[in-house]
């Protein structure tokens, strides 16, 4: 048996033959903010099924009523607890304490408020949030440890003209100044905002000196099975989604996509499986986590698409089967994308650290495979649209992917020949001196 031991006769972890997760401490109450985001599901569902307790911090305008019954089986054995809060008014402070209040963790994600005056004022809530709630953290006597789920635009461009090597003192300062000229573009002013979430974490921590453990956690392009499709906007993993749908075809708006997206992907398993370790794994104290997973190309998720493209005729054709048309009529359902490589630059980090986690944590030192992710996902979709297709027989059934509203019937898989043309919005556009996003 191996695992991870916090002192002599105390087991954190145990890989046991053929168990899914590994077992947490019992009972350890873990504070999780931003919790109907797709990566803290995830992390919460680890939890959850490592046997710990989880409280989330949701705020009164969020309807997330839905998470109890997503988790039915942790709320009703008092597991999984939702507690609403006021976000970002006078007096928060003391919202923070009662929601860290007997708790041993928190799992924190920064939360953008959309409606603002000036982004200084913006910038200054979010300092304030996140320093509130680690002050309270440090109120809290049973509290152990606190990782923030962090960008990893905070730490490097997207787009590069020469190989950057990114470490834990590295920081995309150009971030801010997008942030400052652009603040009438959300995900600009998102970006910003967390980069002053993290700048905050490591200022505070530098000067508290707190008592817990302190790491942050910065994902690169998440895929992965999502957990609540029926609940929230199911395809976070956009690019994939309207490739499977749209012909293979390269969505210029989505973000971080073609040459300006940064070619790693990461499953949100291991995301989730990273900051499970990080609360509970003494051995990890003040560490800045890269977790970017396997270097690909959209090109290669092009070649998987045809793969099950091809797979599907096979089984649909029986004896009329011919792989050689079934092959021809994949490459032309889903062409290669021109220009889709990893050029210019490339950004690179040492994920040594990550990989002796992950030999705790998951038994082997390694990511999941980009080849075993693309899969999954599409087989959800399928689920999904024939979920949705069964429901529209019955009655007229629309659905929303967050830009566009379209009829069921539009949805179908890809083998009804039925499409649909989604209009880009109007493309951001920014130079080498705008910080090379």
């Amino acid at each position: 048996m191996g695992g991870f031991t916090n002192s002599e006769d105390e087991v954190i972890v145990d890989f046991r033959p053929g168990a899914k997760f590994p077992r947490l401490p019992a009972g350890k109450l873990i504070l999780v903010t931003n919790p109907v985001d797709p990566v803290q599901l995830e992390i919460m569902h680890q939890l959850l099924e490592g046997g710990c307790q989880v409280r989330a911090a949701v705020t009164f305008c969020e309807p997330a009523e839905w998470l109890d019954e997503l988790f039915d089986r942790f709320h009703r054995n008092g597991s999984f607890r939702r507690q609403s809060f006021v976000y970002g008014r006078p007096g928060y402070q003391l919202n923070w304490r009662h929601l860290v209040r007997g708790c041993h963790g928190i799992v924190h994600q920064t939360v953008v408020p959309t409606r603002f005056d000036t982004i200084e004022q913006l910038w200054r809530q979010v300092i304030n949030t996140t320093a509130g709630l680690l002050e309270a953290a440090e109120r809290e006597e049973n509290m152990e440890s606190f990782v923030h789920t962090a960008s990893y635009k905070n730490a490097a461009p997207i787009h590069t003209e020469k190989d950057l090597e990114v470490t834990a003192k590295s920081w995309h300062v150009p971030v801010l100044w997008a942030g400052a000229r652009t603040p009438g573009i959300p995900a600009v002013v998102r970006a910003s905002c967390l980069y002053r979430a993290e700048q905050t974490v490591w200022s505070w921590t530098e000067e508290a000196n707190p008592k817990f453990r302190v790491n942050t956690i910065a994902p690169s392009n998440v895929i992965g099975h999502h957990l609540a499709p029926d609940y929230m906007e199911p395809y976070w993993n956009d690019w994939l989604h309207d490739m499977y749908r749209c012909r293979g075809i390269a969505i210029d708006y989505v973000e971080d996509a073609g040459v300006l997206q940064r070619h790693w992907y990461i499953d949100v398993e291991d995301v989730g499986r990273l900051h499970v370790a990080a609360l509970f794994d003494h051995t990890i104290k003040r560490q800045r986590l890269f977790a970017w997973g396997c270097l690909r190309d959209r090109n290669d998720a092009i070649q998987i698409l045809r793969a099950h493209m091809v797979e599907r005729i096979k089984r649909r054709g029986g004896t009329m089967y011919d792989q050689e048309k079934a092959e021809e009529a994949a490459a032309v359902h889903y062409p290669d994308i021109v220009g889709d490589t990893i050029g210019y630059g490339q950004t690179y980090t040492d994920t040594t650290n990550v990989m002796d986690i992950f030999e705790r944590w998951k038994g082997f030192r390694g990511w999941k495979a980009f080849e075993t992710s693309v899969p999954e996902c599409i087989a959800r979709y399928e689920q999904i649209l024939a979920e949705k297709a069964q429901k529209g027989a019955q009655g007229h059934l629309s659905y929303t992917n967050g830009r566009d509203t379209h009829d069921i019937n539009e949805l179908l898989p890809f083998d009804t020949g039925i499409f649909v043309k989604l209009e880009p919005p109007p493309a951001l556009k920014f130079t080498d001196k705008d910080g090379g996003w």
